[in-house]
């Protein structure tokens, strides 16, 4: 009779369910840390401070104007001197702006702003196809190795687009030189590329730091007991909301990281 007793007791026991994850105390605790994060990271990656941002963007698809080594036979000369038999000849675009939120003078430029050629590639020429404004007071001196940019002042959005022919390899490589005041070196990025530096490699770190801690929420929300009461339902809606704006800032700011040439040099 006892052991019949004990087994309708056993049978009659609530069994423990698991507590659903969004009522977890520590998914709260965690989403409303990361949403406040967000803001702060939103604030200072973007808002502040106001800075210059000098940068180079190289056009991804480069044309070949001549390939000797294919088309055999032919002789090329560039302004009546000789070319090496074999030569190639590859047209490169290049934009040059300040992307930053402050101008650029000329007084803060510390070591001349420029472009290097590598990869044993040489430039022949170098034409400006559109400035920005004639107010910059665009200067574009070049040699083999290098184009060098001057100007009065580059304030936001001002720069130029400029073709580079360049001798040897189709593919060599460009590489920024110089130092601007605040800023250091100007970038170089392909466009259509990400950025090289490191804004985006932050922001996508902190939204895998967001996956993983949600996850751990997830995870501990089936031993966690949540604080009963309004106080825990009203922490839950505004942790919900901060987050969920949060996110919304995040991609806002992914979208403005991504650089593009003003629509004036295009």
């Amino acid at each position: 009779m006892n052991n019949e007793t004990a087994g309708a007791d056993t049978q009659s026991a609530p069994r423990k369910t698991p507590l659903p994850w969004w009522r977890s105390l520590t998914v709260q605790i965690v989403s409303l840390a990361l949403g406040l994060g967000g803001i702060a990271a939103t604030a200072l990656t973007y808002y502040f401070p106001p800075r210059p941002r000098p940068v180079f963007m190289i056009d991804s698809v480069r044309a070949t104007l001549v390939d000797a080594e294919r088309d055999t036979g032919l002789t090329l000369l560039f302004k009546d001197r000789p070319l090496p038999p074999g030569s190639k000849i590859t047209a490169v675009r290049v934009y040059f702006w300040n992307a930053g939120r402050s101008p650029i003078w000329a007084n803060d430029v510390l070591l001349p702003v420029q472009l290097d050629v590598m990869d044993g590639a040489e430039i022949l020429s170098t034409k400006v196809l559109k400035p920005s404004r004639q107010e910059i007071g665009l200067r574009v001196e070049t040699d083999a190795r290098r184009v060098v940019l001057g100007f009065k002042v580059l304030e936001p959005n001002d720069g130029t687009t400029i073709q580079v022919l360049l001798l040897g390899t189709p593919s060599a490589r460009l590489s920024a030189a110089g130092s601007v005041v605040g800023v250091g070196s100007p970038i170089v990025i392909t466009q259509g590329a990400s950025e090289n530096d490191g804004s985006l490699a932050k922001a996508f770190f902190m939204t895998l730091v967001g996956i993983l801690a949600g996850v751990a929420g997830f995870t501990r929300a089936t031993w966690v007991t949540p604080l009963p009461g309004r106080r825990q339902r009203a922490l839950l809606y505004v942790t919900a909301t901060v987050t969920t704006l949060c996110g919304i800032m995040l991609l806002v700011v992914l979208f403005l990281l991504q650089t593009t040439p003003p629509q004036r040099l295009l």
